[in-house]
C-alpha cells in the first residue's frame, strides 16, 4: 500500500477515507444522515437530533490582527450554526466550546473571545453547555453545536437532474475578502466594497432562519462554504 500524505487527497479526499473505514455504520437505522454530511443526524423518539463540529486555527482561518476577539469568537460560533442550517428545520440548542490556547494568552483576550460565543450564542437562544481547554502553540477553537428538529433531514445528496438550484448570497465574497486581508493586512486603506468583501469574511452570518423556512420544498441542502460544485 502506498503511503501518501494528506495535501496530496485532499479534505474530500480525507473524508471519504474515514467513512470507507467506519462503512459498517450504515446499517445503523437511527442514522438520518452519516459521516460527510454538514452535520451528523439520527432519529431519537419524534426528534432528529444533530450534531456538528468545526474547527478555527490562527493563522489559518483567522488572523488576530484581523478581527477582534468577540468577533474571532461570534465567527466561531456561526460557521457551526451554519452546518446546522444545512440540514433544514433543525434548531441549534447546545454549544461546546474547545480550546487550545498558546501560555502566553491574556486574559482579556479569553474574556472577549467568551463574549463573542455568549453574542453569538444569545442570538439563536443556544445554551453554552460545556467544553474543554488545552495548551497549544496557536490558538485553535473547536466547536460542538447539537441540534434537534421535527422535521426531515434535509441531506447534501438529494438532487436531481431537473431540479432548480438556488443560493441565499452571493458565491465568493468571504474567499475575496480573505485573498484582500492576505494581499494587503488591515493598514490598506481599502474602499466601501473591499470592506464589505472584508466583514463578510471576518463576520460570517448563518442562514438559519432561511433554511428553516425554504426546508420544505427542498431535496438537498449544504452551506456555501463547501462551494457551488
Amino acid at each position: 500500500m502506498k503511503n501518501t500524505d494528506i495535501s496530496s487527497i485532499g479534505e474530500f479526499g480525507l473524508i471519504d477515507m474515514i467513512k470507507n473505514q467506519f462503512a459498517d455504520s450504515k446499517d445503523n437505522k437511527n442514522i438520518v444522515a452519516g459521516i460527510g454530511d454538514d452535520s451528523f443526524c439520527f432519529k431519537s423518539g419524534k426528534n432528529n437530533i444533530c450534531i456538528t463540529k468545526d474547527m478555527l486555527v490562527e493563522d489559518v482561518h483567522f488572523k488576530k490582527d484581523w478581527t477582534t476577539p468577540q468577533g474571532i469568537g461570534r465567527k466561531s460560533i456561526e460557521v457551526n450554526v451554519s452546518d446546522i442550517a444545512a440540514m433544514g428545520n433543525v434548531k441549534p440548542e447546545y454549544a461546546f466550546i474547545g480550546l487550545g490556547l498558546p501560555p502566553k494568552t491574556s486574559e482579556i483576550f479569553i474574556k472577549n473571545l467568551y463574549k463573542g460565543f455568549k453574542k453569538a450564542c444569545d442570538k439563536y437562544e443556544m445554551v453554552i453547555a460545556g467544553g474543554n481547554t488545552v495548551k497549544a502553540d496557536k490558538i485553535t477553537i473547536s466547536i460542538t453545536i447539537v441540534g434537534i428538529g421535527k422535521e426531515k433531514v434535509i441531506k447534501r445528496n438529494g438532487a436531481g437532474i431537473g431540479d432548480l438550484i438556488g443560493v441565499t448570497d452571493t458565491f465568493g465574497n468571504a474567499g475575496a475578502g480573505l485573498a484582500l486581508l492576505y494581499k494587503y493586512g488591515t493598514k490598506h486603506k481599502y474602499n466601501k466594497y473591499e470592506h464589505f468583501l472584508i466583514s463578510k469574511q471576518n463576520n460570517p452570518k448563518a442562514r438559519l432562519k432561511e433554511a428553516q423556512k425554504i426546508s420544505k420544498h427542498l431535496t438537498s441542502l449544504t452551506d456555501v462554504s463547501d462551494g457551488l460544485y
